[in-house]
């Protein structure tokens, strides 16, 4: 794999306690040529127990093998062994896109990589599946029952010759009450799913309701649980308890993370059972403990400071701007504000969730009303321009939400 379509030569290096060896290598036909090699000698005590200790003395050592082999090459192979190197498999639905793939990849590996991500390269690779085996049980349905899902094209031969069940692949009278057991519970498992699809739409429109500032989900499907960040400094074991006492039970995750300790403050919300209707009720109540909990980190500002802008100046910027943001869930979103009031949103990675409303300013706050989005309830914010961005605050000054603001452009 590593010469896969490639004549260029790689440089291969091997760094031991005692040397540190180069070999620049080229594809050739079925083989392979050497194009020049050397050794170096490790520097004293710049390795220890195969971890490089003194990584400026190691570096010197590898220039001095290049200058003396005298290589061309500027690509090198290199390979991880040990406690540095952790592989994990992680299965994921299969419709993810590229960035919901990476932004769930990184969540997965805060769980199983104990040193602190901003330390840690890492990359991953689709794997795909040859072969699928699905147990009846873990549907609800009956043991013994089950099935076995090849890739077209994969190899897949009968370890017994015998009769034709199984397109000739297993002998024997199939289960037939297994099998009809196997399919109503993979019917009633497809109808819990869709209701599950629709509690969670539910919570992620709650939250990004009341939530927008404080919050960033990673978009996850076919669970029934969102992994949640806290804003910074919250305590996710009081906001478990006072959450409880008010009715809302939010999970702590410190036991899925392999220090014990999640990078974020980071909990579990799940929708299983819970009526879609209950679901923004139950989030409100969550907003405001957050609220509470959170009160002395959360930007605010003094209403009565100066720096608010006028009506007449909202009314002269507005018109014609376009909102940069995120939504809640990670996902792009733009806002066009028309000169004449109406108001256009698309969010998602292709534009595919859209809305209409109407914007307008009421005394000195800017107001907005979507057709659907935020349940379709008109709000108003105070609001600030800070360089490119646009933030809106409630009465209290207590700040809501934010997004690039890009003006209208002027001939």
């Amino acid at each position: 794999m590593l010469f896969q379509g490639r004549s260029r030569p790689v440089i291969g290096l091997d760094i031991t306690t005692s040397s540190i060896k180069l070999i620049e290598l080229t594809k050739v036909g079925d083989g392979y040529r050497v194009e020049s090699y050397s050794a170096e000698p490790s520097p004293p005590n710049a390795i220890n127990e195969k971890a490089i200790v003194d990584s400026q003395a190691v570096g010197e050592a590898v220039r001095r093998a290049v200058k003396r082999a005298g290589a061309r090459s500027k690509e090198c192979a290199v390979a991880i062994s040990g406690d540095a190197a952790i592989t994990k498999v992680i299965q994921m639905p299969r419709n993810l896109r590229e960035a919901e793939l990476e932004s769930q990849v990184e969540m997965q590996a805060d769980q199983y990589i104990p040193f602190p991500m901003d330390e840690v390269a890492y990359d991953f690779e689709v794997l795909g599946a040859d072969y699928l085996v699905v147990s009846a049980h873990k549907l609800g349905g009956p043991k013994g029952a089950g099935a076995l899902v090849v890739r077209p094209g994969a190899p897949f031969e009968p370890l017994f010759r015998g009769s034709g069940h199984e397109r000739g692949r297993r002998g024997g009278t199939e289960n037939v009450p297994g099998i009809v057991g196997f399919g109503l519970a993979a019917e009633l498992a497809a109808r819990e799913q869709r209701a599950e699809a629709v509690r969670l739409l539910a919570l992620r429109d709650a939250l990004n309701h009341y939530l927008p500032q404080s919050i960033a989900i990673a978009p996850v499907r076919g669970g029934t649980t969102y992994w949640v960040r806290g804003p910074s400094g919250l305590s996710v074991d009081d906001l478990a308890r006072e959450a409880e006492a008010r009715g809302v039970l939010v999970e702590p995750v410190d036991r899925y993370f392999a220090t014990g300790v999640p990078p974020e403050p980071v909990f579990r919300l799940g929708v299983t059972g819970i009526p879609a209707a209950r679901i923004r009720d139950g989030i409100a109540i969550l907003a405001e403990v957050i609220r509470e909990l959170s009160a002395g980190n959360l930007p605010q500002v003094d209403p009565r400071a100066p720096g608010w802008p006028t009506p007449g100046e909202l009314r002269r910027l507005m018109p014609g701007a376009t909102l940069l943001c995120k939504t809640v869930y990670g996902e792009p979103c733009t806002i066009e504000l028309s000169s004449d009031g109406r108001l256009t949103g698309r969010a998602g990675y292709a534009n595919e969730d859209r809305d209409e409303g109407r914007w307008w300013i009421e005394d000195d706050r800017w107001c907005r009303q979507w057709n659907t989005w935020s349940y379709g309830e008109v709000a108003r914010f105070r609001t600030r321009l800070e360089g490119e961005r646009i933030q809106w605050f409630n009465d209290a000054g207590r700040l809501v939400d934010s997004a690039v603001f890009v003006p209208r452009l002027v001939a």
